[in-house]
């Protein structure tokens, strides 16, 4: 199975990213001890045939793995507190970065927004906002990491016309879930391969 394939890549650049610590401080070992308990998480959930709850999994180890790196001992959200904003709070947002005139000032608009939790529709709302494609995808960027509803990614790809584009799409959403950037979807990603 090419899943457990990805399982077993993310423990070895666990481990590698563990070793090739460049930091004087070595990470703390129950910080390490949780990834790899989420990483056995994900085995069994596809042991199980239960993809969605290894992709959580695994992407939950990922930010751990990024919180380590980046010397913070940061608190991953669990899926059940991945609430999004509220209905009027977004729509105040997307005002805000529709009155905006230049696309830098949108993405700054969006980017001090990313702290909170968007649904697909929400974020397809906001690249709207956007008149070029990289633009559009750079939002996107900023919003990958804080979307709830993930198993609803494949809307996003309506929001962008070009095929070049769709496929940049592709790799930014599956860099989320662990996949190696650019590379076709696998069976459950969130996007399709573009033809």
């Amino acid at each position: 199975m090419r899943a457990r394939g990805l399982v077993a890549a993310a423990v070895l650049a666990l481990s590698v990213a563990a070793s090739a610590e460049n930091r004087p401080r070595a990470p703390p070992p129950d910080r390490l001890g949780e990834i790899i308990v989420d990483l056995n998480d994900a085995r069994v959930a596809l042991d199980a045939g239960n993809a969605p709850a290894a992709r959580d999994a695994i992407a939950t180890a990922k930010r751990k793995l990024e919180a380590l790196r980046g010397g913070a001992d940061v608190a991953v959200t669990p899926a059940s507190e991945q609430v999004p904003m509220s209905a009027a709070t977004f729509k105040e947002l997307q005002r805000a970065v529709g009155h905006e005139t230049f696309s830098e000032n949108k993405l700054r608009v969006v980017k001090e927004a990313a702290t909170a939790w968007f649904t697909v529709d929400e974020v397809r709302a906001l690249v709207g906002e956007f008149t070029h494609s990289d633009d559009k995808l750079k939002a996107v960027e900023l919003l990958n990491r804080h979307i709830a509803d993930r198993e609803n990614l494949f809307k996003l790809s309506s929001a962008f016309t070009f095929s070049e584009d769709k496929e940049k799409l592709q790799a930014i959403v599956s860099a989320g879930d662990l996949s190696p950037a650019g590379a076709p979807a696998q069976p459950g990603s969130p996007l399709p391969p573009v033809k």
